[in-house]
Parts: structure tokens; sequence; C-alpha cells
């Protein structure tokens, strides 16, 4: 047979088609498995609840690259992957101004068989925490943030004074915020921690979304909705839970069921469940959102309670009556045994208390307490969860105190406070170590404090 010219052309084609191949399979297991990013930067600053990630060219064995990463100090967490990225999440907080040095040592492999050949290290500090809240409480609202101790202040939003609350997101990078639209509506915006890249997420037209929280890992966050009403300049309709993609924005009601009221929306830790206060059962509502089991604790108090940080116990406060007199008991729902008891009730020195807020270590409660002679202002008191070791935090009987927070690393409190007997008193911002001394003030004038890692 004899071979004609184009014959030659296609032999020489193939043959130059396999060498390259064989090139690129050569050079592939020399370069190996390769790292294509990691959170975070080398040599950049994070919140103490920042989560390490480590993104692949290609799908990778899981335990092996579990058991070849190392962080110096030594932190527990668990892994978590989507896709070709892992995640390292820590199980407490990362401690403030330590710098950690992350390495994935070389022989992790990849579902194809290659290799990282070399370790790759990379190192991060711990940020130390700031706080942001509203400024002024009443008119011409915008988001402000500040330092520990006051000293450097920073406006966040320029939006004509119409932010109406705010979320920090878990690791400190993002805050979502809701502004009032010109159509009387609130919509929700983003943007990152110095205030750069504001944008809107949800565009909610005339109904009205408030009251926004982050899921744990960030991804995901739940808000209460009012529809618009029915006519304009007529009332919004009653609140419905509603959740969103924390990048994209694509939203939904939990529930189609609009019968199913919901505000406040709460996260659990492990971010399984979400309780809401739903006016229409009278009860906190907690929906499963893996399973969609639910659970219904009467209560007319309008809060949703708060989770231990193990996300098996929910407190919450309730409305009862002692003989003829009327008090706030505090209940504990344990989701193990669905058992629901008394924690403090009527048997105490106090009458009324506020939603307790959980340690992130769990030994500590923070709460509002109203003493049968302490008049009408609630101080801050700090127990242990089965009401024990009681210590106060606050003894300022002029000024009511709430909106207390515990920090990432369950060592200090903000909290906001307002002098009775004061017409148009402005509230104030304080802050107070569990090391001791007396709570501080940091911003008058200021509303809604929450800590931004």
């Amino acid at each position: 047979m004899k071979l004609e010219k184009f014959d030659y052309m296609v032999w020489g084609t193939i043959g130059v088609v396999i060498i390259a191949i064989v090139i690129v399979i050569a050079i592939g297991d020399q370069v190996g498995a390769r790292i294509v990013g990691v959170t975070p930067d080398d040599g950049g600053t994070v919140g103490a609840r920042a989560r390490i990630g480590i993104e692949f060219a290609q799908a990778m064995i899981a335990d092996s690259v579990e058991s070849s990463f190392r962080i110096d100090p030594p932190v527990q967490g668990k892994f978590k992957w989507e896709r070709n990225q892992v995640w390292f999440i820590p199980n407490e907080a990362l401690k403030v101004g330590a710098r950690y040095m992350v390495t994935l040592r070389a022989g992790a492999k990849s579902q194809s068989g290659q290799q990282v050949k070399r370790d790759a290290s990379w190192n991060f500090v711990v940020r130390e925490p700031q706080i942001a809240y509203v400024f002024p409480a009443n008119d011409d609202r915008e988001l402000w943030r500040t330092t520990m101790d006051g000293g450097a202040v920073k406006k966040l939003t320029k939006t004509g004074g119409r932010v109406y609350d705010f979320a920090v997101s878990p690791d400190g990078e993002k805050i979502l915020y809701s502004v009032v639209n010109d159509k009387r509506g609130a919509d929700l915006w983003t943007m990152t921690r110095d205030g750069e890249a504001q944008k809107i997420l949800i565009n909610c037209d005339a109904d009205r979304c408030t009251i926004a929280a982050w899921s744990p890992d960030g991804s995901r966050i739940a808000y209460s909705r009012e529809p618009a009403g029915i006519a304009p300049n007529t009332p919004n309709g009653p609140p419905r839970v509603w959740t969103a993609d924390a990048t994209s924005g694509q939203t939904a009601p939990l529930f189609k069921d609009s019968q199913v009221l919901g505000y406040n929306p709460l996260w659990s830790p492990d971010g399984k469940w979400l309780a809401f206060f739903d006016g229409q059962s009278g009860a906190i509502h907690a929906v499963n959102v893996q399973t969609t089991d639910e659970i219904l604790l009467k209560s007319t108090m309008g809060l949703p309670g708060a989770w231990s940080p193990d996300s098996r116990k929910l407190i919450f406060t309730d409305f009862t009556m002692a003989g003829d007199q009327p008090s706030i008991t505090v209940y504990v729902a344990d989701f193990d045994t669905n058992q629901v008891n008394v924690i403090l009730g009527s048997d105490s020195p106090f009458t009324d208390y506020g939603v307790p807020a959980w340690s992130p270590s769990g030994e500590w409660w923070a709460l509002g307490l109203r003493t049968l002679d302490g008049g009408a202002s609630k101080q801050v008191w700090l127990m242990k969860p089965d009401g024990s070791s009681p210590r106060a935090v606050t003894a300022t009987p002029t000024f009511t105190h709430g909106a207390y927070q515990w920090d990432a690393s369950g060592r200090m409190l903000i909290l906001q406070r307002f002098e009775l007997g004061v017409p148009f008193a402005k509230p104030e911002i304080l802050i107070w170590s569990l090391e001791g001394g007396e709570p501080r003030v940091l911003i008058k004038d200021g509303s809604l404090p929450a800590w931004l890692p």
C-alpha cells in the first residue's frame, strides 16, 4: 500500500498529539495535585470565628487531605467539603492576637492519583474585635463601628439616615443591614466590615425585610418579611420568616403556608435548627432545616429565646402569674429529652427576667433581672445555667439595661442602657470584662450594639 502525502500528514499529527499527551501526563505527575487558593490569605488578619479554607484544582480524597492538615498552635475542629474546597472550622474561638501557621503536608492525594508534591504553608493573625452600632439612636440612623476603647470611630453607611437594623456575619467579614426605601418598605443590603462594596442583596419593594440572622457558616440568612399593606399608606401585614442565599440573594419563604407567621429568626450554633416567634400560635417555633421536624414552645413574650452553645437546648421566657402577681419565668427546652423545665421562677428574689445570653463556653448566662425592691430598672447579672452563683454586672438603679451580648472568647460583654426619669433619654453602649471592674461607657446616643469579630 502506497501512502499519500495526506496520510503522512495525518499520521504525523497523531504522533504529535500522542507525544503532547505523554508530556502533559509527565508534567502533571511532576506538578502533582495543585492548590489554587487558601483562606485566609498568607499574612492576613481574621476574626476569632474565622474558617480556614484550601481550594484545589481537582477533586481530592478527603481523608488524605484531612490527615495532612496541620495548624499551630493546635486547634480542635471539624472539616467541611464544598466540591474541590475544604474548610476547617475550629470548635472554639481563635485566640485574639495570636499568629497561626497552617500547613498542608506533601502526600495529600487527588481522586485521579496525583499527590501534593511539597508542603504548603501560610500564616495569619487574629485581630482584636470591634463594636458595630447604630448612631444616632433615633433620627438619621447610620451604621458605625468603634474599637474596644472607643478611641477609633468610623462611619460605615451613608443612607440618608435610613438604617433600620443590622447583623454581622459570624466571621466578622460582612454586615447585612436593612434600609428603609422610598416605598416605605425595607431592603436588605450587604457590605464589608470596612464599609466597602455596599450593594443591595434583596430588593423587598414595599415589603419590610428586617431582623436578619446569618447561618453559622455564613452561607444563608433568615429574616422577617412583612408584606406590603393592602392599599397605599396602610400598615404592613404580619411577618413571616424567609431565607436567602447570602451570596446571590435568591430568597423564598421558610413555609409555603402563608398562615405560618414568624418574627426574629435565630439559628442554632450547629446550623440545624431555626427558631422564631410565631404570633399566630403564641409560641416559639423551632424547625429542623435538615429533617423539617418542628417543635412549638408556648410563649407570649415575642422573642425566640437563646440556644445553648451545643445546640441541644433552647432557653426562653414566658409571662406567668404567681398568685395575683405577674412575673416572668425562665424555661429551658431540652431537645434530646423533649422536656421543658423551669430554671428561674416565682420562688427566686427576682420578678422580671430578660432572655439569657449563653457564654460561648456554656459556663455562664448573662441576663437582665429586676428585683422585688429594685424599682423599675433592670440590671445585668451573671449566673450559672442552673441558676447558681449569681453575680451583678451592673448596679445603677437610675438606669435600665439590656441588649447584652458576649464576644467570641466569652470574656467580655457589650450592653445598652437607658437613664430612667429623664425625658428623651439617649441610650448608651457599655463594655464589661469578666475579669472584673465596672462597665465602661463607649458610645453615647448609640443603639443595637453588636460584636464585629
